[in-house]
């Protein structure tokens, strides 16, 4: 979803590969990488994409809402989430790699994780932050790290 959002953002503004590139002080193959989504977009990136073009933050990582911030919202209340957001973001898609790995439905993850079926797939997508026994229970269950899971480490 991260790369189809970045290449409407990039379309509505009219900007080829390289010239958002340009704008968000990066390589084009980094861009590429992002658009293609053979990379992961770091948190410093995304917070310069979202000040630089008023990107809705709950937009882009989750396709609800409108793309960019109207004239009343203020970028400063809407960073202040961004952290949470992509951290949720980011444990939904290691849940979401762990499940694959597994070859497990949804319904095996949400009975893993002793949570329904439907508070797995908000993990999932990050519209949910998991609690410390959630992220205790992945950790012990799929023999991870709690660092692996919040950092990517």
């Amino acid at each position: 979803m991260l790369q189809e959002n970045l290449k409407k953002i990039r379309i509505k503004l009219g900007y080829s590969q390289q010239e958002i590139a340009d704008k968000l002080k990066i390589n084009i193959n980094t861009y590429r990488g992002y658009e293609y989504n053979k990379r992961e977009m770091p948190y410093e990136t995304l917070r310069f994409l979202i000040d630089t073009f008023c990107v809705n933050i709950n937009w882009f990582l989750t396709g609800n809402g409108s793309m960019f911030l109207n004239s009343e919202e203020t970028l400063s209340n809407q960073l202040s989430d961004v952290n949470n957001v992509y951290f949720s973001f980011r444990i939904g898609k290691r849940l979401s790699f762990l499940q694959e790995k597994n070859k497990y439905q949804d319904k095996d993850m949400a009975k893993i994780l002793g949570i329904y079926e439907y508070e797995y797939i908000d993990l999932k997508n990050g519209i949910k932050e998991p609690t410390l026994k959630i992220l205790n229970c992945i950790k012990k269950y799929f023999n991870v790290s709690i660092d692996w899971l919040l950092y990517g480490d």
